[in-house]
C-alpha cells in the first residue's frame, strides 16, 4: 500500500513529494513487469539457429511429417492438420541475420531491414536447406530491404549518402534470390506483388532532406512506366511511396521534410492518377508504421496539424480514413503522439492503434469512434527522471490476428529488456503479459500465426 504524503507536502520540490514519486514508480515498474495470463499461449513452431536472426519471412509448403518436426512443428499440432501422412505448413522462406546483438535497437521495420544490422539475406527451401546468401556491408553504403505485400519479391534499394552521393539505385529479387532487373540512377521504395517498382530520385542523407524531386513508376524488367511530377518543387520532396495489398494500387507521397504541405496521389497499375488529396496544413512523417492500406477499402494515415511552417508545439495530431478515390470517409483527433503503428483488422472493420508512450486505440473503421482504450499502467502526470525511463515499456510492435490484438514493448532507451502483451480485440482486455528480462524479442512475418523472433538467443517460434 503507498502512504500518501500531507496536503500541504504535494508540491513538485518538497522531499515528501519525491518519496511518493519514487513509490508510484516502484509500484508501477513492478505492475508492468509482473507476468499475467487469462490465456494459454502455446508455440506450435519453434526453432533455434546458430546466428543471430533479425526477421524472417515465411512461406507455405506441402511435406511429409517428419520433415515438418524436422524443421520445429510441434508434433501435437502437425497431427491436428495431417492429411494423407502430409502437412501444409509454413518454413523460413527468407531469413535476415545480423553481426550485432547488444547494440541493437530498432523501432521501424525500414531500419530493422537495413544493412545497419542485417548483413546477410538467406534465401531457404522447404527442407531448410539455403539455396542462396546475400551479403550487405553498411561500410559500403546503407541498403534498405523491402518486400512485396504477399512476399512475392524483394527489393534492395541503396540510399546516398555523404561521402557516396552517387550511392543510389537497386535490385528486385525473386523470393529464391534470383535476380530479376536493376535500376541505376532512381532509388526504388516500394514494390508490388506484380514487380511493379515506385522509384525516386531525391531520398538522400540530407536532413532535412532537399525540396523537389519526382516519382517513378517501372515494370518488373526496370522498364520506365510513368514518371509521377512533383505538384510542388518548391516545398515538398518525393517523400513515401507504397502500394495496396492486392497491387491494384500505387499510393505516393509529396510532402514538406519537416512541416507542410503534403500531397498523395493514387495511381492504378499503369501509373494514371485515380485520385488526388491536398493537405496544406497537415505533415506526415513518412513512418511505414504511421500508415495501414486495405484491399479495397482505402487507407489510414497518421497526420500532424501543423501551425505556420512549424509542426503544432502543442503535438495535435489526427487519424484520417480516405477510399482509394481519394475522398475522406472521416478524421479524428488522437490524445498523445510519441512513435505510432496504426493497422486494420482482418476484415477491416477497425483499426488498431499503439504509441510508445504507452497508448493502444481500437477505432470503428466505419465512423472513427473509439471502442476501447488501454492505457500503460503510469499515472498521468508522473515526472519520470532519465534514469527511470530505463524501466519503461515503450509500446513499439503491432499485431493483429482475427480477434486478438499483439503487442510488444521495448523496454528502456537502450531495449534491454521486452514486454508482451495480448488484449481482447473486441473488448480491450488484457488476455496476456509476459516479462522477458534481459531479452529483445520483436515480430517475424508469419501467414498462419504470430510469429516471435528472441534476438537475444537467437530463436524464432509461432505461436496458435
Amino acid at each position: 500500500m503507498i502512504r500518501r504524503p500531507p496536503r500541504s507536502t504535494l508540491s513538485s520540490s518538497s522531499a515528501a513529494s519525491d518519496v511518493y514519486k519514487r513509490q508510484l514508480l516502484i509500484e508501477s515498474t513492478i505492475l508492468l513487469t509482473k507476468d499475467y495470463s487469462k490465456i494459454n499461449l502455446a508455440a506450435i513452431y519453434e526453432k533455434s539457429f546458430d546466428k543471430i536472426i533479425v526477421d524472417v519471412i515465411f512461406d507455405t509448403a506441402t511435406v511429409s511429417f517428419e520433415a515438418a518436426e524436422s524443421l520445429g512443428w510441434e508434433e501435437k499440432y502437425l497431427n491436428s492438420i495431417k492429411e494423407n501422412g502430409d502437412v501444409k505448413i509454413e518454413y523460413p522462406k527468407i531469413i535476415l541475420t545480423s553481426l550485432k546483438r547488444g547494440n541493437i535497437r530498432f523501432f521501424s521495420s525500414k531500419i530493422k531491414k537495413s544493412s545497419s544490422y542485417v548483413n546477410e539475406i538467406n534465401f531457404c527451401d522447404d527442407d531448410g536447406s539455403i539455396l542462396k546468401i546475400i551479403s550487405l556491408d553498411w561500410r559500403e553504403g546503407i541498403k534498405y530491404i523491402s518486400l512485396s505485400p504477399r512476399r512475392n519479391y524483394l527489393l534492395i534499394s541503396k540510399l546516398p549518402g555523404e561521402y557516396l552521393p552517387e550511392f543510389s539505385g537497386g535490385t528486385l529479387y525473386g523470393t529464391e534470390g534470383i535476380k530479376i532487373s536493376e535500376i541505376t540512377e532512381k532509388m526504388p521504395v516500394a514494390v508490388s506483388d506484380d514487380g511493379l517498382l515506385i522509384a525516386s530520385d531525391l531520398f538522400s542523407w540530407k536532413i532535412p532532406s532537399e525540396t523537389g524531386g519526382s516519382f517513378y513508376l517501372y515494370d518488373k524488367n526496370g522498364r520506365l512506366i510513368k514518371e509521377l511530377e512533383n505538384p510542388d518543387n518548391k516545398n515538398t520532396s518525393a517523400f513515401f511511396a507504397e502500394f495496396s495489398p492486392d497491387g491494384r494500387y500505387g499510393l505516393v507521397v509529396f510532402t514538406a521534410p519537416e512541416a507542410r504541405p503534403t500531397y498523395f496521389y493514387i495511381i492504378d497499375r499503369g501509373g494514371e492518377i485515380v485520385g488526388s488529396i491536398d493537405l496544406p496544413g497537415y505533415h506526415f512523417s513518412a513512418i511505414k508504421e504511421e500508415i495501414s492500406l486495405s484491399e479495397r477499402e482505402g487507407f489510414a494515415v497518421i497526420l500532424d496539424k501543423v501551425f505556420g511552417n512549424k509542426l503544432s508545439l502543442k503535438g495535435e495530431q489526427y487519424l484520417f480514413f480516405f477510399d482509394w478515390e481519394g475522398n475522406l470517409k472521416w478524421e479524428r483527433s488522437l490524445e498523445v503522439r510519441g512513435r505510432m503503428v496504426v493497422k486494420f483488422s482482418e476484415d477491416v472493420s477497425r483499426l488498431y492503434l499503439i504509441s510508445d508512450l504507452g497508448f493502444v486505440w481500437c477505432i470503428d473503421a466505419r465512423n472513427g469512434r473509439i471502442i476501447w482504450r488501454h492505457k500503460r499502467e503510469l499515472l498521468p502526470g508522473l515526472f519520470l527522471r532519465k534514469q527511470q525511463l530505463r524501466d519503461i515499456p515503450m509500446f513499439g510492435k503491432l499485431e493483429v490476428r482475427e480477434d486478438r490484438v499483439f503487442v510488444i514493448a521495448q523496454v528502456g532507451e537502450t531495449w534491454h529488456s521486452s514486454v508482451f502483451f495480448v488484449f481482447d480485440g473486441e473488448t480491450g482486455n488484457l488476455l496476456n503479459r509476459t516479462y522477458y528480462h534481459g531479452e529483445k524479442i520483436t515480430f517475424g512475418e508469419s501467414f498462419e500465426g504470430v510469429c516471435l523472433i528472441n534476438i537475444s538467443k537467437a530463436s524464432v517460434s509461432i505461436l496458435d
